[in-house]
């Protein structure tokens, strides 16, 4: 693919800027230098020559479009229509980073504080949120929704590794891979499904926090470790 004329790109860091990244990458576009991708360069260079993407805030994305410091800008239809006041132009509905929206209430209308981490299973189709240590076992509000059910996680051990950044299911496969791979050199035996833990709100950038979880056999562990 050639290019007569420089195009730009705006787009933000985050689960847009990922999801684009896989879909350039479907039509053999990828980013000039891999390191980028966790990089804050504001500028990134790609395969195709006179194609660049200019790393801003989602808010931003409208401004530079509408003030031509871009050619193009990809961002969430949220931020667009609180930018009604701006004409724009959309080509092209990328289906990519859909909002999911968590909405519950519970039998005593007790208003709960929001704790971290976040628990999510390998896929991101089920979350779980950890209660504030003031509720117990008998105290804790029941959910009006059938599939929103509260449980109590018994004690356990587990292997964890964490990463940075926004998480996208690229990066769990790569660090699952890891930690399931140094668990079988070790000989340590695992239990149920991988978990994903995020620590951030959506609008922290810099210095992020992740995890992938495992629960391990901790007995079966020390018995090989007495036994080597």
């Amino acid at each position: 693919m050639k290019l007569s004329s420089e195009i730009s790109i705006a787009v933000s860091k985050g689960r847009i800027f990922d999801e684009f990244i896989t879909l350039l990458k479907k039509i053999k576009v990828d980013l000039k230098n891999s390191n980028d991708l966790n990089s804050r360069k504001l500028i990134l260079q790609t395969s195709i020559k006179k194609l660049s993407l200019v790393i801003v805030r989602a808010t931003d994305v409208p401004t530079f479009v509408y003030n031509g410091a871009v050619d193009f800008g990809v961002v969430g239809m949220d931020t667009l229509v609180e930018n009604d006041e701006l004409d724009f132009y959309t080509p092209l509905d990328l289906k990519i980073s859909k909002c999911r929206m968590i909405l519950a209430a519970n039998d005593k209308n007790k208003k709960i504080a929001m704790t971290a981490p976040v628990y999510m299973d390998e896929k991101g189709k089920e979350m779980a949120f950890v209660l504030p240590s003031l509720y117990n076992d008998i105290e804790v509000p029941e959910s009006t929704r059938d599939d929103v059910t509260t449980h109590t996680t018994k004690p356990m051990y587990v292997a964890s590794l964490t990463y940075g950044g926004y998480s996208n299911s690229e990066k769990v496969k790569k660090h699952k891979n890891t930690l399931i791979n140094t668990l079988k050199k070790s000989e340590i035996a695992t239990i149920g499904e991988l978990k994903v833990l995020g620590y951030d709100a959506p609008f922290k950038f810099y210095n992020r926090r992740n995890e992938v979880m495992i629960e391990i056999n901790y007995n079966n562990w020390l018995f090989i470790q007495s036994n080597h």
